[in-house]
């Protein structure tokens, strides 16, 4: 059965009660698979088995997140400052866990960066771009060139698609005062020399 719903200028397209009786939901480039998705003007509150996916095809960035509950709140209106930032319309977001995000970016040379964050609990501010990671964070940063482990019990990843100079992309703190940090370099192909 599908519904269509005209809200605040949005087009929102659900599917519920499909074969695994979880509920779908499309607005703009963002879309929500979760057992319940309750919709009102600004927010959106999932529960049971949530995913949440945008591609920014702008910034060309994207985000994948997955969490047992998750209430996120929206942009009334996308301006243009919004996207030439390359923010999502989410405002910002609340998830319960376990919380799996994953998000992709291409680095200054072209390449696909794949970053994996999970942890118990975590919020999303969609202003500054930042994922706040609460309890057993693992931060996983996957590129050409190497491989970066962080582990903690809070952390934090800045989503920009360009840092500022003084930007961190990641953040990770211990209540027993021990976090790790582990980068491992991928073998590169060898330059033959002529």
């Amino acid at each position: 059965m599908k519904v269509k719903l005209a809200i605040l200028g949005f087009v929102f397209l659900a599917a519920s009660i499909g074969a695994a009786h979880s509920a779908t939901l499309k607005v703009r480039d963002i879309n929500a698979v979760a057992d319940t998705i309750l919709v009102t003007e600004s927010k959106l509150k999932l529960s049971g088995a949530v995913r949440i996916q945008n591609e920014n095809k702008v910034a060309k960035t994207s985000f994948d997140a997955t969490a047992k509950n998750m209430v996120a709140n929206f942009f009334q209106k996308a301006d243009g400052k919004a996207k030439a930032m390359g923010m999502t319309s989410i405002k910002s977001a609340t998830m319960d866990g376990p919380v799996k995000i994953i998000y992709t970016e291409l680095d200054d040379k072209g390449k696909s960066v794949k970053t994996t964050a999970t942890a118990d609990n975590a919020t999303y501010d969609g202003v500054g771009q930042i994922a706040t990671l609460v309890g057993h964070v693992n931060i996983v940063r996957e590129s050409a060139e190497d491989s970066l482990v962080l582990t903690g019990d809070t952390g934090y990843v800045n989503l920009k698609p360009n840092l500022g100079e003084d930007e961190t992309r990641f953040k990770v703190e211990s209540a027993t005062g021990v976090s790790t940090i582990d980068v491992t370099p991928k073998a590169q192909p060898k330059k033959e020399n002529k």
